[in-house]
């Protein structure tokens, strides 16, 4: 995987992991599902083509991180599923689902 792939998917995956535990502390969900779409990966990337190895690479690296993530190639996009039960967190990005599980269950004890 080149070096502009993996800093785009190190931010996505730090945009959908902030935003799930952002929800958190106001739903009480733990499962979050976004989307990426062919045009943002080539965009944020620089690349042309999104080739066959491209897409396994992507998916490899959210699986990686206990992320499921399939590419509809209907759609040109990735379905990434985070279950914030499951994932794999930053030491930061734990503490601040904690905090944000604790103030879900403040709201709604």
């Amino acid at each position: 995987m080149q070096t502009q792939d993996l800093n785009y998917l190190e931010d996505a995956f730090s945009s959908f992991i902030n935003s799930s535990i952002n929800r958190v502390a106001h739903s009480g969900d733990m499962v979050y599902t976004f989307r990426i779409t062919a045009g943002e990966l080539k965009a944020g990337t620089g690349r042309q083509r999104l080739h066959e190895s491209v897409i396994d690479d992507y998916a490899q690296f959210f699986a990686g991180h206990n992320v499921a993530a399939q590419y509809d190639e209907k759609f040109n996009a990735f379905t990434v599923t985070v279950d914030l039960n499951r994932c794999v967190l930053r030491p930061d990005e734990a503490k601040f689902l904690a905090t944000a599980m604790e103030t879900f269950r403040a709201d709604h004890t």
